[in-house]
């Protein structure tokens, strides 16, 4: 089976998962700021992929496909992901926000991964679309 990442770039991948793995932090705003390093290098390795393989990213402007699908994210991914909502959402965003990710949790939760895949239910991020 062909691999549309080049070799060296799901080398790149992997040492970061590798990298991310090993190291031992000392507390929660040191993990924090790992996390939004890690994910600042793997978005750099993304466009990298993206425009040396001639990728055509078919997202438009609109388009909410992605946001409906099943996402996993690891508590300290959480903790960063909250921290943001946090310090950059005014109060006015923040309230429905929580609110949504609170139903999207009701709704989630008696669900199998199998059944979370097929419901389709929107990120609660996703605002107007």
């Amino acid at each position: 089976m062909n691999s549309p990442v080049s070799a060296d770039m799901q080398a790149a991948f992997n040492r970061e998962r590798e990298d991310a793995r090993s190291r031992k932090v000392a507390d929660a705003p040191a993990a924090r700021m790992q996390t939004m390093r890690m994910y600042g290098r793997l978005a750099a390795l993304q466009s990298e992929v993206i425009a040396n393989n001639a990728v055509k990213v078919a997202c438009a402007r609109g388009c909410s496909y992605c946001c409906h699908l099943r996402v996993e994210i690891r508590p300290h991914e959480a903790f960063v992901l909250a921290q943001h909502i946090q310090s950059k959402f005014t109060s006015a965003q923040q309230v429905p926000a929580i609110a949504r990710i609170e139903e999207n949790l009701k709704r989630i939760a008696p669900l199998t991964a199998d059944q979370h895949i097929r419901a389709g239910i929107a990120c609660a991020l996703l605002v107007d679309g």
